[in-house]
């Protein structure tokens, strides 16, 4: 634009027009559409007002700048918008890529999270009651450590089955996308809680079930995040409750919230399974992607695992079970 002034009060200007176009041409590549506007205005403006009062040239010749004007204006535009869209193709292909990638780290970290929901459950039980069939010397007992070990054998068969069906169903080694999708055939938490207590029982850890509340009001993906805690809770209680433990399990549902909570007193010596910490990290996860709460904590001479979340959906009445 600085090129207009002298040209704006040279009575013969014509030595100056190609500073005029060279401006237009670089507004026209670098600037916005309000500046080329203004630009192309000023100038038009000079052609026609301006140079015919002050020129020495005929009309002819001055009115001759205008498609001039344009031959150089259009290529600049042009170019600029051949130059966004090309940055703009680059900019999408790496949002792509990066969106891609930040995929791929979710789905390990889903496949992570199934592998260990699955086996770490049964491997454990399965330890325990070997552990527990070898110290006895009761051939009922015995039998009945077999009977449990062979059933968390297959139940953790199926898993990895049902498991690797969803990553052959997409074509490639990859865990469902949602959070909660893990353990996704939950459909009956009063059935699930149950099995969960033989569980324990079977180990010599005394456990009671109270559920209160309409199970059936609870949403699918709630289901699946606390049958995900009611398996971690069972996990930890049997490596990590001890000798002569007791367990209480109690579900609640209301019309805003699900509680669900696993107490287990810890009077003896810990049986010192291995762990990871990879169980409660995932329960978490699922628990965040909800808007719960977790609770991990002490409680006296207590453990308590538990969550709350919330219910969006309310139903009847709450009615009261116990198991």
């Amino acid at each position: 634009m600085l090129s207009w002034f002298p040209i704006l009060f040279d009575p013969a200007p014509g030595g100056l027009i190609p500073f005029v176009y060279l401006g237009l041409a670089f507004a026209a590549f670098t600037s916005r559409g309000r500046t080329i506007a203004v630009s192309l205005g000023v100038t038009l403006i000079w052609a026609a007002i301006w140079v015919p009062w002050t020129s020495n040239l005929p009309n002819e010749a001055l009115w001759g700048y205008l498609p001039v004007t344009v031959a150089f204006v259009v290529p600049g535009i042009a170019v600029q918008m051949l130059t966004e869209q090309v940055v703009s193709e680059r900019r999408r292909r790496e949002g792509a890529e990066t969106a891609t990638a930040l995929a791929r780290v979710q789905e390990r970290k889903n496949l992570a999270r199934e592998l260990h929901d699955i086996v770490a459950h049964e491997l454990t039980i399965i330890a325990m009651q070997a552990r527990a069939g070898g110290m006895s010397r009761d051939l009922d007992d015995a039998h009945q450590s077999l009977q449990v070990i062979g059933d968390s054998a297959r139940s953790g068969l199926e898993e990895m089955r049902r498991l690797i069906a969803v990553m052959r169903a997409d074509g490639a080694a990859r865990a469902p996308s949602d959070p909660n999708d893990a353990a996704g055939h939950v459909t009956d938490l009063v059935q699930a809680i149950n099995q969960a207590r033989d569980k324990l029982t079977a180990v010599d850890i005394p456990t009671t079930v109270q559920i209160i509340g309409d199970t059936d009001e609870i949403p699918v993906g709630l289901r699946v995040t606390v049958a995900a805690v009611l398996r971690e809770g069972t996990t930890n209680v049997i490596k990590h409750a001890g000798l002569h433990a007791t367990c209480a399990v109690s579900l609640t549902v209301t019309r805003a919230h699900v509680e669900f909570f696993m107490r287990n007193t810890v009077p003896g010596e810990s049986l010192n399974f291995p762990t990871s910490g990879f169980g409660l990290v995932g329960v978490r996860e699922r628990v965040d992607v909800l808007g719960g709460e977790l609770i991990s904590q002490p409680e006296g001479s207590e453990w308590l695992l538990g969550v709350r979340l919330p219910l969006l959906e309310s139903g009847g009445a709450p009615g009261i079970s116990v198991a």
